[in-house]
């Protein structure tokens, strides 16, 4: 994101992705189509899988701009020694949405400047509400 894509469009990406795979019926239904079609899996491009779910921006520009950045990502690294940034997204959604116990998922942000890796953590975001999430960091640069 950042210099991949406006800043409105990467606000509105992250607002899709963070009530896509949000606590409750989001999330069920997420694991509902894994459980089915495995939607995310090694078979499949974070573009594919996103794409598939409608996780984009409008067709056009800024749309390939987004595709643009989650190719990126298989040029960054991640928290795990030896997986790419994309991969370990890809690894974790799939491995939470799998798992018996599966997590509701929010995308954050941290500046590339400070690391250049994907991050993946349990934690509780939200301030106000004691609810686990499985948080996916991914680096960026200031916008266009």
């Amino acid at each position: 994101m950042g210099a991949r894509v406006k800043d409105s469009t990467a606000m509105s990406i992250l607002v899709q992705i963070n009530a896509r795979f949000g606590a409750g019926d989001p999330i069920q239904e997420l694991i509902g189509l894994q459980k089915e079609f495995k939607i995310f899996g090694n078979n499949h491009s974070l573009r594919n899988s996103f794409a598939l779910l409608n996780i984009a921006p409008p067709p056009g520009e800024e749309r390939n701009r987004w595709y643009g950045y989650l190719d990126q990502l298989q040029k960054y690294g991640s928290d795990k020694s030896g997986v790419s940034g994309h991969d370990r997204i890809v690894q974790e959604i799939a491995k939470n949405l799998e798992s018996s116990e599966p997590l509701p998922m929010r995308l954050a942000v941290h500046h590339a400047k400070d690391s250049k890796a994907v991050k993946v953590a349990v934690e509780t975001p939200i301030i106000f509400s004691p609810q686990k999430y499985l948080v996916v960091s991914v680096p960026v640069g200031p916008g266009v």
